[in-house]
């Protein structure tokens, strides 16, 4: 099964036909889709459950909140309303903030995966006034998010861009934390630095926990519009050939580690 764990549905007429189209046309079983935030000028949950209504085939839809303002059993109102998982960006504290535990703990129970934004995020006009904050997203914030909770399925969106060092190394470690590439990464590290990044093996010395090797833990990811999803899938099959992926290793990337996450099989929404 192949599945793109991170689009966004945009305003835009015909965006999300877009979206579709591409993802059919590049042999994609399902995609992940979550709102633009408010706070972002952007769309809502109510229209991402509507498109996963319309398309349940296809669409995985993620419910948008952003910890310190969402209440733990919002989290279990929109599991009843469909959605499969959770997306969250722009926190009003660290990742890691003992204030959010409790909706942490309200996912874990819930069994559904939470898609974090790490690392920088593209500036808007409304920045100062929704007190945006690159910093309290750094990627190792989510290193204590995976200890304490470890029964929460944590995406880390962007390999943690610009502090990717950072997440490589807890992602080693935690068998419940995965990361997807989306972004600017591949268009601009080299591959000889991703290799560094993910640099324990397949040896027993310097085997993950878990027994995965680090392809294992990396999901296909696009955060573009459909017209660009072809150059994104050429980015990840370029680094797969650079790792000398194994047929097993492919298929994790682009939707097999996704399909365990999120439950799904084809045909089963």
């Amino acid at each position: 099964m192949r599945v793109d764990v991170h689009c966004h549905l945009r305003g835009e007429p015909g965006y999300l036909d877009e979206l579709l189209e591409h993802h059919r046309a590049a042999s994609f079983d399902r995609f992940c889709l979550s709102a633009v935030p408010a706070w972002h000028a952007g769309t809502s949950n109510d229209q991402v459950l509507a498109a996963a209504r319309e398309h349940p085939d296809t669409i995985v839809p993620l419910a948008g909140f952003r910890l310190g303002d969402v209440a733990p059993d919002e989290l279990e109102r929109a599991r009843d309303q469909g959605f499969a998982g959770f997306k969250t960006m722009g926190p009003r504290a660290n990742y890691h903030d003992r204030a959010f535990w409790p909706v942490y703990e309200k996912a874990q129970h819930l069994g559904l995966p939470i898609l974090f934004h790490t690392g920088i995020v593209a500036p808007s006009l409304d920045d100062r006034a929704n007190d945006t904050d690159s910093a309290r997203m750094r990627p190792v914030f989510l290193d204590t998010v995976a200890r304490q909770f470890p029964g929460l399925p944590v995406i880390v969106a962007h390999l943690g861009n610009p502090w990717s060092d950072e997440l490589a190394m807890s992602l080693r470690w935690h068998p419940n934390l995965y990361a997807d590439m989306s972004g600017s990464l591949l268009t601009y590290r080299p591959h000889g630095y991703l290799r560094q990044l993910l640099w324990w093996g397949r040896d027993d010395v310097y085997r993950s926990p878990d027994g995965k090797t680090p392809l294992q833990k990396i999901l296909f990811g696009s955060d573009v519009r459909g017209t660009h999803l072809p150059g994104v899938v050429r980015q990840y099959e370029a680094m797969l050939d650079a790792f000398d992926a194994t047929d097993a290793e492919r298929t994790a990337v682009f939707g097999d580690s996704a399909a365990d996450l999120f439950g799904l099989t084809k045909g089963n929404p």
